[in-house]
């Protein structure tokens, strides 16, 4: 909680920082992003993370962690590409888009040209690295999953530009940031585990490889990695079961001394990096009122704005718009006392600073959505 800014936000001028100590913001809806951004910095608008990213580009939205979009800090891109780099590439570089490794070259060159000096739609893009790689590549960054693009991307060809109405535009990311140092592939891999559990620890090999991209990263993979960092990092039993965190972290293991009651938007990255001990971050009465909600029954609790109380899911919520004011409407799972209730206040204050209107705050049960 602390590393991820819950028990006090960054000061202003923070975010490529909290991006960077996050591991970046789940970005693939850039509103939810928005908000999560606007969790962990003092008094950030939606206009100022659009300047960060679109003008002084401290951020970056690429593909990260499971091939999902991110907002990266823009000094983390280059380890995170060499990290990827350090997965073997081979079957497992080629097999999960079904192409060949000379396909895969083709499509990354024909990227790499089409991107030059321009900034192009997604149809833009299929259109032009289909004219040089093959028609067998436009359907795939045309459509709107565009996994093809997910691919240049990871290999640190392309990245997102600035929109172009309501279309977002792909750029050349050397263009886009310029030339970075590359980092050893599997110096960068250590270090981002290292970041791993810092932020999200105690994890096993297996939370990492789920978190990282298990389909590029597996289990045992992961269990190698975590056993070049001995004298890094130690096991801690936690109830029934054991996880690994850094040595450095464990003597400032402490209970929070004040509470905490926080509104995260969906896809944040702290339920989506804590892996281990889910059971107690989503326990078992919020995983059955979360499923009940259409969107919970496919995406669980990370496909929900959540109620978090100390760290733990305790409810649900949706912002409203009303006639005169917006409203922001929380189905808490557990009864809330006094504290609670002025600290959930606040942070409902808190949303209407970033929404620049008045909020008000309800609390009741959900509408289910028809």
């Amino acid at each position: 909680m602390r590393v991820n800014r819950l028990l006090g936000p960054a000061p202003r001028g923070g975010i490529a920082l909290v991006a960077r100590d996050t591991l970046g913001i789940q970005a693939q809806v850039p509103a939810a992003a928005e908000l999560a951004l606007h969790a962990r910095v003092e008094g950030l608008t939606s206009a100022a993370v659009r300047h960060e990213l679109l003008d002084r580009r401290s951020l970056v939205r690429t593909f990260g962690p499971r091939d999902t979009v991110h907002l990266l800090a823009t000094g983390s891109v280059a380890y995170w590409l060499a990290a990827r780099r350090a997965v073997p590439r081979g079957v497992r570089w080629t097999e999960p888009w079904g192409l060949t490794e000379r396909q895969v070259q083709r499509l990354l060159a024909a990227v790499d040209d089409a991107l030059t000096g321009r900034e192009l739609t997604r149809e833009e893009l299929a259109r032009e690295a289909a004219a040089r790689a093959g028609e067998w590549a436009h359907d795939r960054m045309a459509a709107g999953r565009a996994d093809l693009i997910g691919l240049a991307a990871s290999a640190g060809v392309v990245c997102f530009g600035p929109p172009r109405g309501q279309r977002v535009t792909f750029v050349r990311l050397a263009d886009w940031i310029g030339t970075q140092a590359t980092p050893e592939p599997d110096d960068a891999l250590r270090d981002v585990c290292r970041m791993y559990l810092r932020a999200y620890g105690p994890a096993r090999p297996s939370d990492f490889a789920a978190w990282f991209g298990s389909r590029l990263l597996g289990a045992r993979d992961a269990a190698r990695l975590f056993n070049t960092l001995e004298g890094e990092v130690q096991e801690v039993q936690i109830g029934r079961s054991r996880g690994h965190m850094l040595c450095a972290d464990v003597p400032g293991l402490e209970p929070p001394r004040r509470p905490s009651v926080r509104l995260l938007p969906r896809y944040d990255c702290y339920l989506l990096g804590s892996r281990y001990g889910r059971d107690h971050v989503v326990p078992a009465e919020a995983k059955r009122r979360l499923a009940q909600h259409p969107r919970g029954r496919y995406e669980g609790s990370a496909g929900h704005n959540v109620l978090i109380i100390d760290g733990v899911v305790a409810g649900m919520w949706e912002p409203r718009a009303g006639d005169s004011v917006d409203q922001v409407r929380v189905e808490a799972f557990v009864a809330l006392d006094k504290e609670q209730r002025r600290l959930l206040e606040a942070d409902a204050a808190r949303l209407a600073r970033f929404y620049g209107a008045g909020v008000e705050l309800t609390l009741g049960p959900l509408l289910q959505p028809s």
